[in-house]
């Protein structure tokens, strides 16, 4: 990757508007990286709700929420070919797992799991390919230029992850006069295996 083939004018940049930048780059390309991530979620949460059955029809939720790791490897891979202007499709990607599976899953998937600033920091692993004693100067050169900015970025969205879905049914129910929601029923763990089923 050579800097001169950037899609972006490289500068220094302040720490909000370098979010915003990657927020501008994740819009522009947000089709293939959204088809990549649903490529590999939706047939395993198809998978696991068929599995467990209908007694642990909540358990395919949570597997698929702590596996988000896995599924934002890819994403942030594309999008680094893409920023690099180099040709990258979902079926490129999906058949380069080689290289963005391995350099860090195992401590995204366990110690770095709930940490707000995992997504911020999985560039260093990824790649970087950094590990050790390089990976912690890396980590706190970056934490000490961005990370607040990462971590209100970060619980902004969650907060959005939360409620989006919640506002889908609930504009459906308002705007669909043959569609019933009755929203006790979504607490339900038994809801997601019949609407599969």
């Amino acid at each position: 990757m050579r800097l001169s083939e950037l899609i972006i004018a490289p500068r220094l940049r302040q720490h909000w508007s370098s979010l915003d930048l990657g927020v501008m780059v994740a819009k522009k390309f947000w089709l293939p990286c959204f088809a990549v991530w649903l490529v590999l979620a939706l047939p395993l949460y198809i998978l696991l709700t068929l599995t467990v059955g209908e007694s642990y029809s909540w358990l395919p939720l949570i597997l698929i929420w702590w596996l988000k790791p896995l599924f934002e490897r890819p994403v942030l891979w594309m999008l680094s070919r893409y920023l690099f202007n180099q040709p990258c499709t979902p079926a490129t990607t999906l058949r380069q797992v080689t290289q963005w599976l391995s350099p860090g899953l195992f401590h995204s998937l366990t110690l770095r799991r709930l940490s707000p600033a995992r997504s911020f920091l999985m560039p260093i692993t990824l790649l970087e390919r950094l590990t050790g004693k390089a990976y912690s100067r890396r980590r706190d050169v970056l934490s000490s230029k961005g990370g607040n900015q990462a971590f209100w970025l970060t619980m902004t969205l969650v907060h959005i992850e939360v409620l989006l879905p919640w506002a889908v049914l609930a504009l459906a129910g308002f705007l669909l006069p043959f569609f019933s929601l009755d929203f006790n029923s979504l607490l339900e763990p038994s809801y997601t295996y019949q609407l599969i089923t």
